[in-house]
């Protein structure tokens, strides 16, 4: 559950100044596992910045976060 919270929320911080926000939840039974996508209309990743998304303890957030879940 807290993964779908984490996800979410970092979508909506995404949106925050989007004029239009969109999130968009996609789900799909394929070969036997349900497979779910989502997207939002936010601001793209840089490229320097998708290379490390999944790096334990990395963040983009600001405002005195010392770590982030990757």
């Amino acid at each position: 559950m807290q993964i779908w919270s984490n996800i979410l929320k970092n979508a909506c911080d995404a949106l925050s100044q989007t004029d239009a926000p969109n999130i968009d939840i996609q789900t799909k039974f394929v070969n036997q596992r349900i497979l779910v996508t989502i997207a939002n209309n936010g601001p793209e990743i840089d490229e320097s910045t998708r290379r490390k998304i999944f790096q334990p303890n990395f963040t983009t957030k600001k405002g005195g976060l010392s770590f982030g879940w990757g």
